[in-house]
């Protein structure tokens, strides 16, 4: 996401070769987070069911709200890179 933020401020200077790989690339980075929890999300989730007892329910909402945000950041990409993922 980084490197292709970095090539949109400047469109006067974009190489439109580049764009097409970084949106793929950003799409599957994307969908790699959407589907598996990486290391950070299963400590948060590890450690808040022992700080706070919360269970299963808050663990799920917080699954559940992550998923959808980072599906709104694939869907956005297809949006304005229509037929680059």
């Amino acid at each position: 996401m980084k490197k292709l933020r970095e090539q949109m401020p400047k469109p006067k200077k974009a190489n439109l070769a580049t764009i097409r790989p970084m949106v793929q690339a950003s799409v599957s980075g994307l969908t790699q987070l959407r589907d598996a929890p990486g290391p950070e999300e299963q400590r948060y989730q590890t450690n808040s069911q022992e700080v706070t007892h919360a269970g299963d329910r808050s663990v799920e909402a917080f699954k559940n709200a992550r998923a959808s945000y980072i599906q709104h950041l694939i869907d956005a990409l297809h949006d304005r890179f229509p037929g680059s993922a």
